[in-house]
């Protein structure tokens, strides 16, 4: 059941005095104009400006009251619902561009604990090698890769007409990955796990530490830019990552 509006008195006092000043100054225009007619010279130049002055002001303060005061306050509260949304997600970036919207170098440098959910990501990963076997190599960090598991007949099926590529094809390229991330695994050096999850890719995923970064899939076949949104721990989309991951850790098996 939906509560009365309330309406403060002090609003519809201010609101009533507005008005009537309003009223009082397009009156006291009126009159200074209609006198400004029974006058020569200076006078009636001066009368007359002052009396259009009054009118003037009292047309647009109506404006302002009745119109442009409650615009410009829809504008507010709409901003501050934004921001306040964006706030609670965690959302610090949003782009078009995630192999450049980020320095994964920097990223990566200093990531202790790295989670990446791909369908193979080619690109990413040849643009980033250097800087995954540099972490490879550093004791107690700890690298989780989460691959399409090429034993499900159904993933593969899916992910193969998702990508415009026969089966055989999309496996190379899982298999590709798998290999590059294992020669990652070094003695004395970082936790490296690989898990194959069965299942569709919506998104894919790079969770660095407190930071995560989540790009979309598009429906066409072609390669497009995608959205790509950057949020931190502590709000809801942090959250929702955290949760994916778990449950797609209970799915997937260890290779």
């Amino acid at each position: 059941m939906y509560a009365e509006r309330h309406i403060s008195p002090y609003r519809t006092i201010n609101t009533m005095k507005n008005i009537l000043l309003l009223l009082a100054l397009l009156v006291v225009g009126s009159v200074l104009l209609y006198w400004s007619s029974m006058l020569e010279g200076t006078w009636r130049v001066f009368v007359s400006s002052v009396g259009a002055l009054f009118t003037v002001s009292g047309v647009l303060g109506g404006a302002w009251q009745f119109q442009g005061r409650r615009a410009f306050k829809e504008e507010i509260l709409e901003t501050t619902r934004v921001a306040r949304d964006v706030i609670s997600s965690g959302l610090v970036g949003v782009g078009t561009s995630y192999l450049h919207d980020l320095n994964w170098r920097d990223l990566l440098g200093k990531v202790k604990h790295l989670d990446l959910l791909l369908a193979y990501g080619d690109t990413w990963r040849r643009s980033n090698i250097h800087e995954l076997r540099k972490l490879g190599r550093k004791k107690g960090r700890k690298i989780c890769i989460f691959l399409p598991d090429v034993a499900d007949a159904q993933t593969v099926e899916t992910l193969s007409w998702r990508f415009g590529m026969t089966q055989d094809e999309l496996i190379g390229k899982i298999e590709e990955a798998r290999q590059d991330y294992e020669l990652i695994r070094v003695s004395k050096g970082a936790t490296v796990r690989i898990y194959y999850y069965p299942g569709d890719r919506y998104f894919s995923l790079y969770r660095l530490d407190q930071r995560a970064v989540l790009t979309l899939y598009s429906h066409g076949r072609d390669r497009r830019p995608v959205p790509t949104l950057i949020f931190d721990v502590g709000g809801s989309l942090y959250k929702f990552v955290e949760e994916e991951l778990e449950d797609i850790l209970r799915r997937s098996r260890a290779v």
